[in-house]
């Protein structure tokens, strides 16, 4: 594994013997004293693919492999953004898309991001192979939570009759936490019955964890909210929520989401992403248009109401069946070849550590 920054989240793990890790640093942003280093590994190593975590790292790698002496290794791009945040960066894609080779693949975590970066930067559709993202579903299971519900609330100050609306996003501005806010507000007015009670967790930028405080308190919403900022651990919430909540205007393929319904709670999300390869309205929850929270306040009205009984153990065992993790696995074996089925458990381990950092 080669890092182009001295942060790795899963340096721990990598310390431990699991996998090889380098650390390459740069002097500043192009500096392409790494793609020697690279280019020595792929060497060294006989590299039969390389495996980039997106389009700026495929940069590297692709001048890494720049008058390669033989035939060069497979390269693989796995792309968890879709959409760009400014013009640089969209000016930056298109020219990293002008690199790609035919025989290059870039892998997207639903068909509609594929479907976007191939309109966007004009990719042929043949170089796109969707790999779902998986969660680890034996660790988001509510058996793993020795805490009961009730005492769960109780520690976070959360009243026992309410239906908490849980919204895990870190605050920015694409996941529009005015929108739920807002959403809530309709809630309270028109469906008090409801007892609606809005859960935050996350962090990220601090003006605007202020700015949604601030507009919680200006819509009278104090005893409706809580703000619980970041956690290492969010499986707690999730087991006392009646729903969990997505209010973005950008998301690829949601981990969020998918821990939710690995707890067996319903979702409400935006269209965004693959929203729709994921969510099967009625069944775990349902699908709204970004941006537009009086329809967000009705879905969420119907997801803690009583109207739609839903099974946590269907709405689990969908997960299991389409987005675990070993799912993951198994289909990025198949696509690197790295090893065949019957050999697969030898390789788990390392296979599942390649899956946490592309999901990472």
């Amino acid at each position: 594994v080669v890092s182009l920054s001295p942060y790795n989240p899963l340096q721990s793990e990598l310390a431990n013997g699991s996998a090889s890790l380098k650390v390459i640093t740069r002097q500043w942003r192009y500096d392409l004293h790494p793609a020697l280093q690279i280019r020595y590994l792929i060497l060294k190593n006989d590299a039969d693919c390389v495996v980039c975590f997106d389009f700026y790292t495929f940069f590297f790698a692709r001048m890494a492999l720049l008058g390669y002496p033989k035939t060069a290794p497979k390269v693989f791009i796995s792309q968890h953004t879709t959409i760009a945040r400014d013009r640089k960066e969209y000016w930056q894609n298109l020219f990293y898309a002008r690199l790609l080779r035919k025989e290059d693949r870039i892998i997207t975590v639903c068909r509609n991001q594929a479907d976007y970066l191939s309109a966007t930067y004009r990719i042929p559709a043949r170089q796109f192979v969707t790999i779902y993202n998986g969660v680890d579903v034996e660790f988001f299971s509510s058996e793993q939570v020795n805490e009961t519900g009730k005492v769960i609330r109780e520690r976070l100050g959360i009243p026992l009759d309410v239906n908490v609306i849980l919204h895990v996003a870190n605050f920015s501005s694409t996941k529009r936490h005015e929108d739920m806010l807002t959403a809530l507000h309709i809630l309270v007015e028109h469906n008090s019955d409801l007892r609606p009670f809005y859960v935050s967790v996350g962090g990220g930028n601090p003006d605007r964890e202020r700015k949604a405080r601030d507009l919680a308190t200006s819509m009278g919403l104090v005893n409706n909210v809580l703000f619980a900022g970041i956690k290492d651990d969010v499986r707690p919430f999730y087991k006392i929520a009646a729903c969990s909540c997505l209010s973005s205007v950008s998301e690829s393929f949601s981990i969020t989401a998918l821990e939710s319904m690995a707890m067996g709670i319903p979702v409400v999300i935006t269209d965004v992403g693959g929203a729709d390869e994921m969510v099967m309205n009625g069944f775990n929850g349902f699908i709204v248009p970004p941006k537009k929270p009086e329809l967000l306040a009705k879905a969420l009205a119907k997801a803690i109401g009583k109207k739609y009984q839903f099974s946590e153990n269907d709405i689990r065992d969908y997960v299991i069946k389409h987005f675990s993790v070993q799912k993951c696995v198994e289909h990025y074996a198949r696509l690197l070849k790295a090893v065949s089925y019957t050999h697969l458990r030898a390789h788990e381990t390392s296979l599942h550590l390649v899956c946490r950092l592309l999901l990472e």
